[in-house]
């Protein structure tokens, strides 16, 4: 798949909107800035599609690595929750493409959730509507606020909803 700027794909996508006034869901592979570094969260809203190095469960929020690759948030060994760029909005096995509900975009994946609940990711990657501070599984951050059962309006962490 071809290589965009981000100024690339701004300049294509920008302020795309659908008729219902919807954000329309934008999907680039491998999205690189000038200096050839991938990057997702300088995006402004809805989906990018990464390769996933992982097998992902949909709704299932999800780290980027340098590679560029994404794989469930995890604690183990270590936590990667300081690398999260968003959920996942399908199930997919390694090595196959994943979409991501990215900054500003509404994920519908996921389950359980207590609408206009504040969400916060734990270290281990689950959801919590509660501040966590014990370790290993603490809270890292706002992931988002539920609009739904099944829907999360993803922000970033430690940002005010």
């Amino acid at each position: 798949m071809a290589e965009y700027s981000v100024t690339n794909l701004a300049t294509l996508y920008d302020n795309t909107f659908g008729t219902d006034g919807s954000l329309i869901t934008v999907r680039a592979d491998n999205v690189k800035n000038s200096n050839g570094d991938i990057v997702a969260t300088d995006w402004k809203y809805g989906e990018f599609s990464f390769v996933s190095s992982n097998n992902i469960m949909a709704g299932a929020p999800v780290a980027l690595a340098s590679d560029g690759t994404i794989s469930p948030v995890t604690n183990i060994p270590s936590t990667n929750a300081d690398k999260w760029i968003g959920i996942a909005t399908e199930t997919v096995t390694a090595g196959n493409p994943c979409i991501v509900t990215i900054i500003g975009g509404i994920n519908t994946q996921v389950t359980g959730l207590l609408t206009n609940t504040i969400y916060y990711l734990n270290y281990d990657g689950t959801f919590v509507n509660s501040i966590n501070t014990s370790r290993p599984n603490g809270t890292y951050g706002v992931i988002g606020r539920a609009l739904s059962t099944t829907s999360i309006l993803v922000n970033k962490p430690y940002e005010t909803l």
